[in-house]
């Protein structure tokens, strides 16, 4: 039985460095800015007209649950707004997974801790 707690607290652990690794990272806009210049997606014509610095904002406030619509610059097409959607859906499941992976460590070492009492 100790075993299967052990294990389960490490995974616990893990989903929660993971998932919330990957949310710091979604907001880090200078790590958007730098993939922009890898890319030249300042050179593409479309890209031109658009300030890509407030679009970034917009992609990072919708990813953080700010904002319900993040076209609201009208930069984005259908494609990409359903794409995006499909995205925010799971980052709001890594989120609720993250919290329950928060609360398993705990109730796996209280449980441990009542089998080491008795």
């Amino acid at each position: 039985m100790k075993v299967i707690c052990y294990v389960c607290l490490a995974l616990s652990v893990i989903f929660v460095i993971l998932f919330t690794s990957v949310e710091l990272v979604s907001v880090m806009k200078p790590l958007y800015e730098t993939q922009y210049e890898k890319n030249n997606v300042y050179e593409v014509e479309y890209v031109k007209n658009y300030p890509v610095s407030k679009v970034t904002d917009d992609v990072i406030l919708y990813l953080a649950d700010i904002l319900d619509d993040m076209n609201q610059r009208g930069f984005f097409r259908d494609r990409e707004n359903i794409h995006m959607t499909d995205v925010k859906t799971l980052f709001e499941l890594g989120k609720i997974f993250r919290i329950l992976s928060t609360k398993s460590p705990v109730w796996i070492i209280y449980s441990g801790l009542s089998f080491i009492i008795k």
